[in-house]
């Protein structure tokens, strides 16, 4: 360790251990729910698509199966907790077919918690008032969706994505947080604040803040609704969400506004070769040349660079 440097670890549990007497939770009695115990089995074919930085492949198969039981308890009309546990069985992607050792034609199994959560009522659900859920959980702003949506929590500013299901691929819209949501209802009206921890993507572990208001009017014949995500707004290691290298900068030269991706131009360049505009091929080369030469470390002056980011609003 570093001197200087401090480094620390936050735990929290919770149990039925950790309850106390009767006394902590008042005189009801917990509410087990019925046990939810599910399996899914999902197989088809993929039309096209991409692994990765592999080739890109048509009518590739895939099937897989998951199970997964969920317990869910009623402490009292105000404190609630659940915990679930899933697997998945799938077959790795892309399939290397080959006789052997060194092939990937072998079933992987995934296991982890589906939902882990403690949810605190100041009112009984259903009415008016203000709750509190921290663990990990699903969530879902918008009850028609089916397959697609709910993108608001599935996506990203830079570079841009979009991601659909969990657990399973289809008829899956829940996005599944971890951290902290605060909710606030009043009638007909609703908002969810959100601050949670990337657990998904590249830079891990980034603080996110998102909000989602709800309006219904004429007796629920109409919905209005707004949403907006901070997305990375409290990076826990700076130099992850913003990598300050030339190939992830952008300078103005000449002019013009540069990206110091040199991939950038030379896969413009080949994709012109390719077609057989050899003019157009060259005038891209040029551009990769001169980028390549402009942020060189052998440059006698870099350009004075910007850098991009993962962070922004959603």
């Amino acid at each position: 360790m570093k001197p200087g440097v401090k480094h620390f670890v936050m735990a929290v549990a919770c149990g039925s251990g950790a309850m106390g007497g009767a006394s902590a939770w008042g005189e009801a009695k917990p509410v087990f729910k019925p046990l939810s115990i599910g399996a899914l089995e999902e197989f088809g074919s993929l039309r096209s698509g991409r692994y990765g930085n592999n080739p890109a492949f048509r009518d590739d198969w895939t099937d897989h199966f998951g199970a997964f039981v969920t317990q869910s308890v009623a402490m009292n009309a105000h404190i609630d907790f659940d915990i679930g546990l899933g697997g998945l069985f799938e077959y790795q992607k892309k399939e290397v077919v080959q006789a052997g050792w060194g092939g990937t034609q072998y079933k992987n199994f995934f296991l982890g918690p589906t939902v882990a959560d403690f949810v605190y009522r100041s009112a009984p659900q259903g009415q008016s008032g203000i709750s509190l859920q921290v663990g990990l959980f699903p969530y879902r702003y918008n009850p028609d969706a089916a397959n697609l949506g709910e993108y608001l929590f599935r996506s990203g500013p830079y570079p841009t994505y979009l991601l659909n299901g969990t657990y399973a691929m289809v008829n899956s819209t829940s996005t599944y947080l971890q951290g902290l949501k605060t909710s606030f209802t009043a009638g007909n009206f609703s908002a969810d604040v959100l601050l949670a921890t990337e657990t998904s993507l590249p830079a891990l572990y980034d603080w996110s803040l998102g909000a989602v208001l709800k309006y219904q009017a004429l007796d629920g014949l109409l919905d209005f609704g707004a949403g907006a995500y901070a997305k990375h707004l409290i990076p826990v290691q700076p130099s992850r969400t913003s990598p300050h290298i030339p190939a992830n900068a952008y300078f103005e030269k000449g002019g013009k506004v540069w990206t110091g991706y040199v991939p950038y131009y030379q896969e413009h360049a080949t994709f012109y070769n390719r077609i057989g505009d050899s003019a157009t091929a060259a005038v891209w080369q040029g551009y990769a040349d001169s980028v390549g030469a402009w942020i060189s470390a052998d440059a006698p002056a870099s350009p004075s660079y910007n850098y991009y980011t993962q962070a922004g609003l959603l």
